[in-house]
């Protein structure tokens, strides 16, 4: 079986891990989060103590980590979803989650972008109300901005790389009908 690969993306709060981890008992699939491969090798470095702190890093300490997560990544075989972000913002600034360059570990293997989106006063809700994760005071014109900038940086990649492009929506209160879109736009990329 050929390796194939969909980049799952969305702001922080808006629902991405919750949607991918509805797939987590399906043996089809191999669920790799990038903080998740980022993490280990950031404490060995002393980067970092715990997984909130990956966003503060240097952007050179970032695309280090980053480049060890992706080549780990490229070497797995099978049908791969990949957890991550397209943009991670840092006190207004808005550092690549997921550059360009890095997307050429994926060459030949990627078969589809999928953006997880919500309103802005979801996303803030979500955030808010999060206590499993330390976050800095949120506020609703980044957000807002976060998810222009993140929705523009994956439908270049679509064009660029012609890889389609899914945009699934999780509207609070909504989760049944966006892990039914979820599922639909993952069974079409790996059809």
């Amino acid at each position: 079986m050929a390796t194939k690969i969909a980049i799952v993306t969305g702001s922080p709060g808006v629902g991405k891990t919750t949607l991918v981890k509805t797939l987590s008992g399906d043996h089809l699939y191999k669920i790799v989060s990038v903080a998740d491969e980022m993490l280990p090798v950031a404490v060995e470095k002393s980067y970092v103590q715990h997984r909130d702190e990956l966003r503060k890093l240097t952007n050179e300490q970032i695309t280090e980590l980053r480049n060890v997560a992706f080549e780990n990544i490229a070497k797995k075989d099978g049908n791969i979803i990949i957890d991550t972000h397209a943009t991670v913002e840092q006190k207004g600034r808005f550092v690549p989650g997921l550059p360009f360059g890095a997307v050429k570990h994926f060459d030949g293997k990627l078969a589809g972008l999928i953006y997880i989106d919500a309103s802005t006063d979801d996303i803030l809700a979500r955030r808010m109300g999060d206590n499993s994760r330390i976050r800095e005071k949120e506020e609703r014109h980044v957000i807002h901005m976060q998810r222009s900038i993140n929705i523009s940086v994956l439908s270049y990649y679509s064009s660029r790389l012609n890889v389609p492009l899914y945009v699934i929506t999780n509207r609070q209160g909504h989760l049944e009908a966006a892990v039914n879109d979820f599922k639909a736009s993952i069974s079409d990329i790996f059809k």
